[in-house]
């Protein structure tokens, strides 16, 4: 049998539902349509403020949920879109819609609503409201004794849209409410590193002040993402910035890993460690180094890095060298910003070679003069009795063969290896034609 109330209320003829109530049973203001709506249901999400009173003051249950997912009239009244008051393009229209948006919660509240009543997913009117980013609703339902440590089934609070739509006023409304901020969602995080990830310093600030705990990855969230803000508050709130995370990385590992400058500056002057290592060996500079960050570089020397620390044999110079990806201009200062450190140029690299033996490998033709000016020693042989020049001949580097003799015209092209051989005789033997024909027509061939 088709219900009058609802079908008028359905229609928008409020007039028509108020002259059916003089007449209607309980049972019939609180039944269903075919869609799970009552008469409430349609003038709570319609605004029709003196209507639902009337229904309330009837007798309607403002508990009645819409299946199937148990939706009460306070939840759809929640669910409603509704206008920003710092807004532009505010009108007076906008400002009736707010008021009878407050008008209509605290009407149903005062008849009975339950503000704490969870849907099927386990949300609340407060959770709605705020995930509609409605502060006034949010505030009047706290106001009514709404639960803001409910979580739903996904683990999400009030709390959390609060935080995601960077409502400072929201956030603080449900902290004085008592907000729980050691909860964690779905995805594990907590309260203050969901504000980190969106670099909002100002509710970061408040929930610190609020004694939002902290954990690894709210720490590590501010650093890899670059967060400065949210990395000074967590400082001055007494973050341990010398503690590594899961891999050994500290702070100053990753923000030499991303190229932070000014990351790297703040951690500096909090005195976060320079030389420690992580997992695979590396310490910050070398971290620095491998990424072409030149001017993180300097600030590490300068605040006094070791230039020649290494745990695995990968020292600084040895990664610079390495590196070709670097591109010859910053591999070339960095290289100089090395020696003008303190790093020998003669120092044991990888398998004992020296920096110019590895430049010699890697045809580095254009660090040579580079290293004879910092006093690479070209007759230092590594322990196959090789020195740099028949490193260059064997792989065919024609232009550092080049560049050493230019260099290093005192040098000794005729000394040995362990197997008796000579730069030259390597020539021959790896088919380096260019350099044999160079070797033989240089002037210190057969001296």
């Amino acid at each position: 049998m088709v219900n009058p109330i609802v079908v008028a209320a359905k229609q928008g003829q409020w007039q028509l539902v108020q002259k059916h109530l003089f007449t209607a049973t309980l049972d019939q203001v609180n039944q269903r349509d075919e869609r799970g709506l009552t008469a409430l249901m349609y003038g709570v999400t319609a605004l029709e403020v003196p209507t639902v009173k009337q229904l309330l003051q009837a007798g309607v249950d403002p508990n009645l949920s819409r299946p199937p997912h148990d939706i009460t009239p306070l939840m759809l009244l929640a669910g409603l879109p509704h206008n920003n008051t710092n807004d532009l393009n505010y009108s007076n229209k906008q400002e009736q819609r707010r008021e009878n948006l407050c008008g209509m919660a605290k009407i149903l509240l005062e008849f009975g609503a339950e503000v704490n009543r969870q849907n099927d997913d386990g949300t609340t009117a407060l959770m709605m409201a705020a995930y509609r980013n409605n502060l006034p609703l949010v505030q009047i339902f706290l106001a009514g004794g709404a639960d803001c440590q409910v979580q739903d089934r996904q683990g999400t609070t009030a709390l959390e849209w609060a935080i995601k739509h960077r409502n400072l006023a929201m956030v603080q409304a449900l902290l004085q409410g008592q907000a729980r901020l050691d909860l964690r969602d779905g995805d594990g995080n907590l309260p203050l590193t969901l504000a980190i990830k969106i670099d909002d310093h100002d509710i970061v600030d408040s929930l610190l002040r609020a004694g939002a705990p902290w954990d690894q990855e709210s720490w590590f969230t501010a650093v890899e993402e670059g967060k400065i803000a949210p990395v000074q508050a967590l400082i001055e709130a007494g973050y341990p910035i010398t503690e590594p995370g899961d891999t050994g990385d500290t702070a100053l590992h990753i923000a030499c890993l991303e190229g932070y400058e000014k990351m790297v500056q703040i951690l500096l002057a909090h005195q976060a460690p320079l030389d420690v290592v992580n997992q695979a060996g590396d310490t910050p500079l070398i971290l620095a180094i491998a990424q072409g960050q030149l001017a993180i570089v300097g600030q590490l020397l300068k605040a006094g890095a070791n230039p020649n620390f290494s745990v695995t044999g990968e020292s600084p110079l040895m990664t610079a060298l390495t590196m070709d990806s670097l591109g010859s201009q910053v591999q070339r200062e960095i290289v100089q910003a090395l020696f003008k450190a303190g790093v020998s140029a003669n120092q044991c690299l990888w398998e004992d070679k020296t920096p110019l033996m590895v430049a010699a490998n890697l045809n580095l033709a254009d660090l040579i003069s580079l290293l004879a000016n910092h006093g690479a020693d070209p007759n230092q042989t590594d322990p196959s009795g090789s020195t740099a020049l028949m490193w260059a001949c064997h792989r065919g580097h024609l232009e550092v063969v080049k560049a050493l003799l230019d260099n290093f015209p005192a040098m000794d092209v005729n000394v040995k290896n362990n197997g008796g051989q000579t730069a030259l005789h390597l020539a021959h033997l790896n088919h380096r034609q260019a350099i044999v024909a160079f070797l033989k027509s240089h002037p210190s061939h057969g001296q």
